[in-house]
């Protein structure tokens, strides 16, 4: 029964990891003073958030989520994934670069985001990592292996979430071996998220910025590794990430 009920937090969550994956990537088009919905911060400096060159992004992710289910108690559901996105001249238009796989799973060019993603029932072990593209629309076509390790996060997200008061996620001395993270809050009607340094002892969502998102679902804390590449003349961004989820009001 619990391995059902594992399987079919997966399936609900699944959709929601993706919306994570592609935003975390899709973020590094921002300047690096962005926060989300607007809010700046000066001081931090997330070291690869932006990418002003290169032709593309292979993002190898680590995601455990942590759901609280009556009857018993905190359910973990650990899921492996990986996204890609290549473009010729600039990262606000993607191309097809052919075939793409991690470990030796497709992932499929999917025809209106133009990202790469892998089929909804793939299992991705990690590690290794194993990057293959064949190449095309120009992008050549390479193998790469990461030999590097994932970034870590050893803090606890909260057990509860109120709009009556700040959430405060703390940082200091539980992220390693990370440029940046990611730190976001997901409702029912929006969403608020900061971008920050490794270096970042906490960050602070407001009452006023909790009570806009409705129902609160997720809170989100995902380190990120950025190792960029030049392969046969053209720079690419390996991306490892590890994301930590913890979800809410499980029924509506």
């Amino acid at each position: 029964m619990r391995n059902q009920l594992t399987q079919t937090l997966m399936k609900k969550y699944k959709c929601v990891f993706y919306v994570s994956i592609l935003a975390s990537f899709l973020l590094m088009g921002c300047s690096k003073e962005d926060n989300g919905n607007g809010n700046t911060n000066p001081t931090n400096n997330p070291g690869g958030v932006s990418v002003p060159d290169g032709k593309g992004v292979l993002a190898a992710v680590k995601t455990v989520t942590f759901t609280e289910v009556p009857g018993y108690g905190v359910t973990e559901v650990v899921f492996n994934t990986g996204t890609a996105a290549f473009w010729e001249s600039s990262p606000t238009s993607f191309v097809n670069a052919g075939d793409v796989s991690l470990n030796d799973v497709a992932l499929t060019f999917q025809a209106e985001s133009k990202v790469y993603i892998p089929n909804a029932t793939a299992i991705i072990e990690l590690p290794p990592i194993v990057w293959k593209v064949t190449g095309g629309n120009g992008i050549p076509g390479f193998t790469k292996e990461i030999t590097s390790g994932f970034p870590d996060f050893t803090g606890t997200l909260p057990g509860t979430v109120s709009a009556n008061e700040d959430l405060v996620i703390s940082l200091s001395g539980k992220v390693s071996n990370a440029d940046s993270v990611f730190v976001g809050v997901f409702g029912d009607t929006k969403s608020k998220w900061q971008m920050v340094s490794k270096n970042t002892a906490s960050v602070t969502f407001s009452k006023s910025d909790l009570s806009s998102l409705g129902t609160i679902r997720q809170v989100q804390v995902t380190p990120i590794k950025y190792l960029p590449e030049t392969i046969n003349g053209n720079k690419f961004w390996f991306v490892l990430e590890e994301g930590n989820t913890r979800t809410y009001n499980l029924m509506p």
